[in-house]
């Protein structure tokens, strides 16, 4: 297997590690055009390697001699994108549920009282000054497919680029969070207790004081 990989020649995984790399990063900030583009290049830039030796790779010459296999490698490919569409999406509309949810718990026990119980001006003003606004990200309530299209169709198009980003994304992001949350308060009690003494206002210099 290590033999058959140092074969593809060295220019080949150069090639092949900077196109990944790209492409994970066109299909998370939703650049389709540049996605599709990369691969094309890719593709040509491999064929021409080909031809002067650099990479044992022929990919038409594979494909032609390979039909069958190529074809069934490509509905599987496309089988396993829309199975990876379809937890993206869960995963997204259930990620997105919960930061509402955590933004509308802080204002109801700021309120004292159920969302149930609020009156229309403080639904409008929660609406108001929420903004769909969740840190720095923003929050979606109840999407909808029509309106992400474009994301399904690179989740099921380039699953493979999504499904890396998102396993090496998410649970660092998780890791950093559940630091944060158990560490957060004593970084607090730190600042505080350096400050302290510092939220009173200055006393005002007595007349005796020389």
């Amino acid at each position: 297997m290590i033999e058959v990989m140092l074969g593809m020649g060295l220019s080949f995984w150069i090639l092949s590690f900077l196109a990944f790399v790209a492409l994970i990063a066109f299909v998370e900030n939703k650049l389709g055009g540049w996605a599709i583009a990369t691969v094309i290049f890719y593709l040509a830039l491999i064929h021409f390697f080909s031809t002067r030796g650099w990479t044992p790779v022929n990919i038409l010459e594979y494909a032609q001699a390979h039909w069958g296999e190529v074809f069934l490698g490509i509905a599987s490919y496309f089988v396993v994108g829309t199975v990876w569409s379809v937890l993206k999406w869960w995963s997204f509309v259930k990620g997105e549920r919960r930061k509402y949810d955590e933004v509308l718990s802080a204002k109801t026990a700021s309120l004292g009282r159920p969302m149930s119980q609020w009156t229309d001006q403080e639904k409008k003003e929660f609406n108001d000054s929420f903004s769909y606004r969740y840190g720095e990200e923003r929050v979606e309530i109840h999407p909808m497919v029509a309106k992400h299209k474009e994301d399904v169709f690179l989740w099921i198009g380039f699953w493979p680029f999504s499904a890396t980003w998102t396993i090496l994304d998410d649970p660092v992001r998780r890791i950093c969070k559940a630091i944060y949350d158990m560490i957060s308060k004593q970084l607090q009690a730190i600042s505080d207790h350096a400050w302290q003494g510092t939220d009173e206002p200055p006393k005002k210099p007595s007349k005796d004081a020389p």
